[in-house]
């Protein structure tokens, strides 16, 4: 409908990028501390209704974007990092689909 209205502009999701319950990637998304009380390992952001894969691969979707916010995450291992980027950048290769990265906060 959107691009009936609009064909001249991109169109994306706008969610962070996490991963669904039934998603085979749900491992990869950020895992609280057990510090957090309230929030079984990877639950918080499985419970947000995003599925990276599905949300994306709509037709009228052009691109795939991500955020990355290591500190809001309770993220400090650049490895983690690097892992959030490449399974994004592969699920988008194989949706055939570019990858933005939309977000980005770092606390300085």
């Amino acid at each position: 409908w959107l691009k009936s209205l609009d064909p001249n502009h991109l169109v994306t999701v706008g969610e962070e990028g996490f991963w669904g319950p039934g998603s085979p990637q749900a491992q990869n998304n950020p895992q609280p501390s057990s510090s957090e009380p309230g929030w079984g390992r990877g639950c918080w952001a499985q419970a947000t209704g995003q599925d990276f894969v599905p949300n994306h691969s709509i037709d009228s979707i052009d691109f795939a974007g991500i955020h990355i916010w290591p500190d809001n995450w309770n993220i400090t291992e650049q490895a983690f990092l690097q892992r959030w980027i490449d399974t994004h950048m592969a699920a988008a290769r194989d949706m055939n689909k570019p990858l933005i990265i939309e977000e980005f906060g770092k606390n300085v």
